[in-house]
């Protein structure tokens, strides 16, 4: 006898249990399962059992996303006159995608011809990575300045930085965060070229005549791409091309 839950598709999660009778012969026994201390064998006789293995099961599946499911309640329909004292063998959960979860999860249940409903409600949480301390644009920031805290799904916004923390050497701010701001991917990167409001050398070339200078770039660019600068002797801007790190060039006739 098998049992199915399958979460709905804007939830994209797929969980499978397979049950068998403990008295069957070893013959008619499901093949073996990847098992884990997360999700060992249940044996359960009632809907409380039941509900605790769907549960059980889910906890582990959400934890792999680093969501958590608090004051979770199973609310079971359909499904009476299921027998006692089977056997539920929990296979390898099935990654979900990158939608969003949202409560509640409606669980569909099938037991030969019978079929149910599982509906599960709480609270979900979340990891996110946060700043341990304020940090300015542009600061490099590595794992030692992150910790990991639980907080409530934001289904408004997405695209959190993924733990554990795997930041890379070299990886700086890209926008100014405080103390416990969470950390999306966008907020990170290598540093680029040229960055906004930092002094660069300016390199004016006209004919075998080269004259360098220092000044800001107005904004972040990588090498061979064009970034407005303003050198210090002049208040005007002018355009020029990124040549290497915190260097550009400035083509002739651009220069006021």
């Amino acid at each position: 006898m098998r049992f199915l839950l399958a979460l709905p598709a804007s939830a994209r999660l797929c969980l499978a249990l397979t049950a068998s009778l403990a008295a069957l012969p070893a013959a008619a026994e499901p093949a073996p399962l990847q098992a884990s201390a997360a999700s060992p064998t249940f044996r359960y006789s009632g809907d409380a059992a039941l509900s605790s293995a769907i549960l059980a099961r889910l906890a582990e599946a959400l934890a792999r996303q680093g969501l958590h499911l608090q004051d979770p309640q199973v609310r079971l329909s359909g499904l009476d006159g299921l027998r006692d004292g089977m056997v539920l063998e929990l296979p390898a959960w099935q990654p979900p995608g990158r939608e969003p979860v949202r409560l509640p999860l409606r669980l569909t249940v099938l037991a030969g011809t019978q079929r149910g409903q599982a509906t599960v409600t709480g609270r979900l949480k979340q990891d996110l990575l946060v700043l341990r301390r304020a940090m300015a644009r542009g600061a490099a920031v590595r794992c030692a300045d992150l910790s990991l805290e639980q907080r409530p799904v934001d289904l408004g916004r997405q695209g959190w930085l993924p733990a554990p923390c795997a930041l890379a050497e070299g990886t700086v701010l890209r926008r100014p965060l405080g103390a416990g701001d969470a950390l999306r991917a966008a907020d990170v990167g290598a540093r680029p070229a040229v960055a906004e409001m930092e002094r660069v050398s300016i390199r004016v070339q006209a004919g075998a005549v080269v004259l360098e200078s220092a000044g800001i770039a107005l904004a972040d660019a990588e090498l061979g791409e064009p970034v407005r600068v303003r050198p210090h002797i002049s208040r005007q801007t002018v355009a020029a091309r990124v040549i290497g790190p915190q260097a550009v060039v400035v083509e002739p006739g651009a220069m006021p």
